[in-house]
Order: C-alpha cells, then structure tokens, then sequence
C-alpha cells in the first residue's frame, strides 16, 4: 500500500514493502512511456512494477529520458545508486515535474513549477556529484533549477551570461560542480559556468546557429558542444576558454566521463563513421560500423566498465541488434539479436547492467558488460500506455 508524507521542497511519496536490501544488489529498472504514461521501476526484474507517482496526471513522460540516449546527461539517473532526478512537464507546457529520490527510490519527492508563460517544460539537467547539486533546465528562459540533496526549494529565474530570448538546451557539469556547461538554442553558442552556476559567460560559435548538446568530463577541463550545420561541432580542452571547431556536419558526441575516450557517429552515408580520441583530441581513429549499419548509429555507454554499446536507431536493418565496441580487434561483437527493432538502451552509470527495450514496448536485462545469450526477458510494464520510450538500470 502506498503511503504519503509532506516535505519541504514538495510531496514526498513512499511506498512499504519494499526489500530491505533494495536497492542493493537487486538491479532497479526504471521505464517510461507515452502522454499520461506514469514512469515505473522494479526491483524484481519485472515480476512487480511500482509507480514513481499516482498523481502525475497529464505530466505523462520524463522526456529527459529520450534525449539521456545521447549521452550527455550526467548522474540524472544514479551516480551511486541512491541520488537519482527526473523531469516531465505537461501537455500544455505550462507545468512541470521533476522527481527525485535521496534513498534509491525508496521513497519518492517531486517539485512542481508552473508559469503562464508557454514552453515552461523542463526536461534536461545534470547533477554535480560531489556539491550535490542540480541543474534542470528546458523550454524557456527561466529554465534553471538549482536545489540541494535534502532541499529542492533554491530557484534561480535566470543567470548573468544568457542571452535573453534564448533558453538553454541540456546541461553537463564538473564532478564538483564548479563548471556547468549549456547550449544556447538558437545564439549559435555555449554558456559556460566556473563559479558553481552563480554566473555563465556566454561563448558565441561561428555559425550562430543552433546549439544544443554539451558534454564534459568530471574535471570540467574537456568539454564539447553541437548543433545544426550552421553551428557544427566545438570542443574545448581548458574549461571553456576556448573553443574549436572540429566538424562542421552534426554528429552525435559521446564522452566517458574520465575523458579516457571521446568519440562521435556520423549518422548518413556514405560518411558513417564511429571516431574515437583516446588522447583528448590529438589524434582521431575512425571505424567502420558493423556490416549492414548505414544511418541512425546510436551509442549508449557503461562508463564504469567502460563499454561502448551501438545501435542503429531507425527504420533500417538491421535494427534489431546490439553490439558492443572490441578494441582488441578494432570492431564490434553483436551481444544481442531481438525481435523487433530496437527503440532506446539504457546503461547503468554503476556499471550493473544494460536495458534494451523495442517498439513493441518489450524490455530485456543483461549484466553488464552485456554478452550474447546473457539476456533475461522481463516483459513489459504493466499499465501502459503508448510506446515505452526508456528503460534504464540503477
């Protein structure tokens, strides 16, 4: 049964019955879907769903999730298992959610932000580890939300450095939080943070067009940022200072989050590429997808296994595999064959596991790393409505 208590910062939910040793070792599976359709996790691979939050109503998906596939989003889901946030707003755009838990979702808070203002939905942040806290941020200029592990009650409306009309797009931060990196939409450039997000410098891009997806290693020393063909894609290696352009196309970028490896994906012949760095940008490798992969490469990563999994993301086949980056032998092991074409994976930042779920709305689980044959078919969320758009592991 499920109990309720009151917070600060918003309504705290909690469920009983719960395993006393949850979420440890037992793998936490979290899953998200259409409009109207309320997030879940289980505990148990899939034999008991329970709800993030029965009163969500038209809040519906935490869309932070479809674009978390990118890999930019750092410690939203877990970093140690306990912490873990996401966002969702509503339909209208006129409110938002975003849910958090300090227990590894023993018990569940939300805060709620509503304005009058169009587009107020929030749906990208980035957690700094080690000064606990977030940054969310989303479709307006008053998108920043700043709160601490216990508190989600310090709101910040706006910040020096961005350009007004223009609302920031997905956010990366240092462990420590001293460096918060962000897209600025349509300026055609990136806002960069060195005091802990009390002030951004805004770092216009040749180009000014759309930017939208920076990344940055733990230290905050090496980051990346992309957008449209008008922008292209930027990389820095001293903390924002300065930035250059590495590709004028648009790829997808991916960084672990040592900066041990960057790596982007091309994702339209005859230019389909993965390219990888291993020494921060001095040196590029390029390697050729696994046979049959020609557009809509995907990447998810196990940043602690190091692992770099691929899929190709569209209506192309072959589009029901999953395979897994070989450096020994400069390619890539198929680790996984589906029956239906693959719509999203999620991979655990603690290293526990890796979730595959396809547009039949079907989830499977594989220990990471994830090999062929190891994968355990859990189902599907109960109470579902539309596509299930993600499922991770904590």
């Amino acid at each position: 049964m499920q109990s309720q208590i009151w917070g600060l910062g918003g309504q705290v939910l909690g469920w009983n019955g719960l395993p006393l040793n949850a979420p440890f070792p037992i793998p936490f599976i979290i899953t998200g879907g259409g409009t109207g359709h309320i997030p879940k996790y289980t505990y148990d691979l899939g034999n008991n769903w329970i709800p993030v939050d029965t009163t969500t109503g038209s809040y519906g998906t935490p869309w932070v999730s479809v674009y978390g596939i990118t890999g930019q989003y750092k410690h939203v889901w877990s970093y140690d298992g306990i912490h873990m946030f996401f966002t969702s707003y509503n339909v209208g755009r006129t409110k938002s959610r975003v849910w958090y838990t300090n227990d590894g979702g023993k018990t569940m808070s939300y805060f709620d932000k509503s304005d009058a203002s169009p587009y107020e939905g929030r749906q990208f942040g980035t957690w700094t580890e080690d000064n606990n806290k977030a940054y969310v941020t989303g479709w307006t200029n008053q998108a920043k939300l700043n709160y601490s592990l216990n508190n989600f009650v310090s709101v910040l409306e706006s910040s020096t450095g961005q350009p007004d009309g223009n609302y920031p797009l997905i956010l990366s931060g240092s462990k420590n939080g001293q460096y918060v990196y962000g897209g600025v939409a349509s300026a055609g450039g990136v806002i960069v943070s060195s005091d802990y997000g009390a002030n951004f410098t805004l770092y216009t891009l040749t180009g000014s067009g759309h930017s939208n997806a920076p990344i940055c290693d733990d230290t905050g020393q090496y980051a990346t940022i992309t957008g449209d063909a008008a922008t292209g894609w930027w990389f820095t290696s001293n903390y924002g200072a300065n930035w250059t352009q590495i590709s004028v196309n648009t790829p997808i970028v991916y960084m672990f989050y040592d900066a041990t490896m960057i790596m982007y994906v091309t994702r339209t012949a005859p230019t389909n590429y993965f390219n990888f760095t291993t020494n921060q940008g001095g040196s590029w490798t390029s390697l050729s997808f696994p046979t049959g992969v020609v557009s809509g490469a995907t990447l998810s990563l196990d940043n602690k296994n190091k692992v770099v999994y691929l899929f190709q993301g569209n209506v192309v086949s072959p589009n029901n595999k999953l395979w897994k980056l070989n450096a020994a032998k400069n390619g890539w092991d198929e680790v996984g064959t589906f029956a239906n074409r693959i719509y999203s994976v999620g991979t655990s930042e603690l290293g526990r596991g890796v979730c595959v779920i396809d547009y039949s709305s079907h989830i499977w689980f594989s220990p990471s790393p994830a090999n062929s044959g190891s994968w355990i078919d859990i189902g599907t969320s109960a109470d579902s409505v539309g596509t299930l758009v993600f499922a991770n592991v904590i």
